[in-house]
């Protein structure tokens, strides 16, 4: 039998018989990244499937109201920045928006994203927040460099 490259690590394995069109090999990694492809498609493509995760998801939070309070209490950690990045007595900032759609950006973001290169490491995959975020290390390479062409040559 042929064998196949894994959708996600890229390593070779052999399908099972009774799955022709198998992308994915059976490690565990892989088989949460089919299941969480699977969800975002279905998610996308099926509106029933939406609302009922929509109406399981409201049930949810009526019947667990404290769950995110409890949750943020019960780790010291949450949403503050690793240790060394900030002092403790540093003062707090005010109160700035980081919005995706402003169009002027706080002092402090517009100071730390210059043009240039940048390397984007993955640091950990968050525990059962959200499926498709990633917490990452953003890293200038090289800062003034030319932006990246997006140029076809003909």
């Amino acid at each position: 039998m042929t064998k196949l490259r894994c959708a996600h690590c890229g390593i070779r394995f052999t399908p099972a018989p009774q799955v022709p069109n198998q992308a994915y090999c059976s490690k565990p990694v892989c088989q949460k990244e089919r299941r969480r492809q699977w969800q975002k498609s279905k998610l996308q493509s099926d509106p029933d499937y939406r609302d009922n995760q929509s109406r399981a998801q409201k049930a949810w939070t009526d019947r667990n109201p404290e769950y995110w309070r409890n949750h943020r209490l019960n780790r010291p950690d949450y949403g503050n920045p690793l240790p060394g990045e900030q002092a403790l007595d540093a003062p707090e900032p005010g109160n700035q928006s980081v919005k995706m759609d402003s169009l002027n950006p706080p002092q402090i973001l517009s100071k730390a994203l210059k043009d240039g290169v940048f390397r984007l490491k993955v640091l950990a995959e968050p525990d059962g927040v959200k499926i498709d975020v990633w917490i990452v290390e953003l890293s200038s390479i090289h800062e003034g460099s030319s932006p990246i062409s997006r140029r076809v040559k003909r």
